[in-house]
């Protein structure tokens, strides 16, 4: 039976997908804080299959702490806050979508990128993702405390896809500044 040839579009897509596969199967590219290159070479990626489609795609910083009682960050241990990241990294590759990629970024946060997605969609995403993470049994007393920041491309200020790490962490300060949704989107 004969099938239609795949767009190009579909082919970088499917090939992008197999990689991103491959690397959570064998763990390269699943939640270490050392592997940035992995990162960047989906930001970048991403960012010229959406400028060369005329497609959006959103990065979405996500902070998470842990608290102590009900009213902000108290002593919590170091055992227990990086057993809190585990947990959101696992609940993070099985809440997102496919063709989604979530990594590590830095000691305390996690870095998403939702193709196809724009500035909405990355908002929904993220209340949707603070939500099911709120949910994660921890120890008495200690609850996640969740900041985010959103970019969306396409954006005035983004020429190339290190623009887009400037912008989402000046996104993440905005919504660490909040009270309520904690989630701060680039203007």
């Amino acid at each position: 039976e004969s099938r239609p040839a795949l767009s190009t579009a579909q082919i970088e897509m499917a090939s992008s997908l197999a990689q991103a596969a491959a690397e959570a199967l064998d763990g390269a590219g699943g939640l270490d804080s050392g592997a940035a290159g992995g990162l960047d070479r989906r930001l970048q990626e991403e960012f010229e299959r959406a400028r060369r489609y005329s497609l959006g795609f959103s990065l979405v910083l996500l902070d998470v702490q842990a608290a102590e009682g009900g009213n902000g960050a108290g002593n919590v241990a170091h055992g227990s806050v990086e057993q809190l990241r585990r947990e959101v990294g696992a609940r993070l590759r099985r809440e997102l979508r496919l063709p989604d990629f979530v990594m590590r970024y830095g000691a305390d946060e996690f870095a998403i990128v939702l193709p196809e997605t724009g500035p909405e969609g990355a908002a929904r995403s993220v209340t949707r993702m603070q939500e099911r993470l709120a949910e994660l049994p921890l120890e008495a007393g200690v609850h996640p405390l969740f900041s985010a920041g959103i970019v969306s491309y396409p954006h005035p200020a983004v020429t190339q896809a290190d623009d887009l790490f400037a912008l989402v962490e000046a996104a993440l300060m905005r919504g660490k500044l909040q009270s309520g949704e904690r989630t701060g989107r680039t203007e």
